[in-house]
Formats: C-alpha cells, structure tokens, sequence
C-alpha cells in the first residue's frame, strides 16, 4: 500500500509535470503569434515573475512572514483599488478597434494570465508541499 506522503508526491510531481507542460506550450505559442515574439515572450515571462512573486508575497511560511502578510495584502489592495481600477476603462477603452477588441490586446491579455496563474501556483504549491513533506 502506499503511503500518504508517497501520494502526495506523486500529485506534486505530476501537478508540477502538467503545469511545466501548460509553461512551455504558452511560451511556445507566444513565440509563433504574428504580434512579434520578443513582445509575447516577454508578456509570458513577466506574466510567470508577477504570479511567482504575487505567490511568495502571500503565501505566508513562517511565523515571521505571517506578521508581514496583512501588511502586503493591504498595500496591494490599496494599489489594486486605487491605480489599476482607475486606468481600467482607459486600457479597455484604447483596447478596441473600430468598434472591436484588438486581436493583439486579447492576445496580451491571455498570455499574460496564463503564466500568471502558472507562476502563483507554482509558487503556493511548492510552498504548501514543503510543510507536508516536513
């Protein structure tokens, strides 16, 4: 019979094998998109740093880093709240095209997220597996 911590590796590598195999196909596709590659493959990447640093930042791992936590969040609401909010409408506003959303903008957009949400989770699974495995 296997063990919990067996399994749980077992779900950790294969998580990090499939998420790995979801990295390298966005970049991918970033490289071949018509928009010019540098220009994606840098969406991609800062995309990855945002999330993985957004994943560090909030997912707390020591009592020390606790206290710090509610400190970063607040700061990134406050941010998220008051700038980013109020450029919104001027970003989607500038994002259409004679009456449609720019192709390219979509594009951005996606790759952007993507490696996002690859990056946070990378991040807060890495974490959260190292106190299981402890």
């Amino acid at each position: 019979m296997i063990s919990r911590q067996q399994w749980l590796f077992t779900k950790l590598v294969s998580g990090f094998s499939m998420a790995a195999a979801v990295a390298a196909i966005v970049l991918r596709i970033g490289y071949l998109m018509d928009r010019g590659s540098w220009l994606n493959t840098l969406t991609v990447l800062s995309g990855g740093v945002f999330g993985w640093t957004t994943g560090i930042l909030f997912s707390a791992k020591t009592k020390a880093e606790d206290t710090k936590v509610p400190v970063f969040r607040a700061g990134a609401a406050t941010f998220v709240g008051g700038f980013v909010v109020a450029k919104l409408d001027q970003v989607y506003d500038a994002s259409f095209q004679d009456g449609v959303m720019s192709e390219q903008f979509l594009i951005g957009v996606l790759l952007f997220s993507t490696a996002f949400g690859i990056g946070l989770l990378f991040t807060f699974v890495g974490r959260l597996a190292d106190d299981v495995f402890k």
